[in-house]
């Protein structure tokens, strides 16, 4: 499944995917499906009641890896590649 379109919104992605579905994939939800090798090996979950929550999840920049996932640079200037994969399942349909 790849997306067809992408677009940023205030607090999250919308995105169209090949099969015709719309999702919404929130900021917060797509941050914490991170499974690079700092995020995995943090002893403290990333959540909102840290002091600098809102720039973790702030989307500072995002492009295509390929033709199978996304890289967004947060706030915080953490880099994520998130495979269209695992987007989905951070997504709800709208």
């Amino acid at each position: 499944m790849k997306p067809v379109e992408i677009k940023k919104q205030e607090k999250g992605l919308e995105i169209s995917w090949s099969d015709h579905q719309k999702t919404f994939a929130n900021f917060g939800s797509v941050r914490k499906s991170c499974t690079c090798a700092v995020c995995k090996e943090i002893k403290v979950p990333l959540n909102d009641t840290m002091p600098f929550y809102e720039r973790s999840i702030t989307l500072q920049k995002m492009e295509l890896v390929g033709n199978y996932a996304i890289e967004i640079l947060w706030g915080d200037g953490h880099r994520s590649i998130v495979s269209f994969d695992r987007l989905r399942a951070s997504t709800i349909e709208n």
